[in-house]
């Protein structure tokens, strides 16, 4: 996945799911969850950096899509949801 891939996905996560949360998780360390449907659910600030260590963007309580099925890489989506 590119990194412009990576930042549009980014930019997709709602920001007011990021505010909603924001100030319970500005002095914590983030925390991972895996999800019993696998997504990998990150509570807290996290930044997504490039190579060279440049922050493409800081989201907080998002989810890590780990079915591929997303179309919002590497954010779930939700589609994992829909059924076969």
């Amino acid at each position: 996945m590119s990194e412009a891939e990576i930042g549009g996905a980014l930019s997709n996560h709602s920001e007011s799911e990021a505010n909603s949360s924001a100030n319970s998780s500005e002095n914590h360390a983030p925390t991972l969850r895996i999800k019993p449907n696998g997504a990998i659910k990150i509570n807290g600030s996290i930044d997504f950096v490039d190579e060279t260590g440049q922050v493409l963007s800081t989201v907080t309580d998002v989810s890590l899509c780990t079915c591929g099925r997303t179309q919002t890489a590497p954010i779930c989506d939700g589609s994992h949801k829909v059924s076969k």
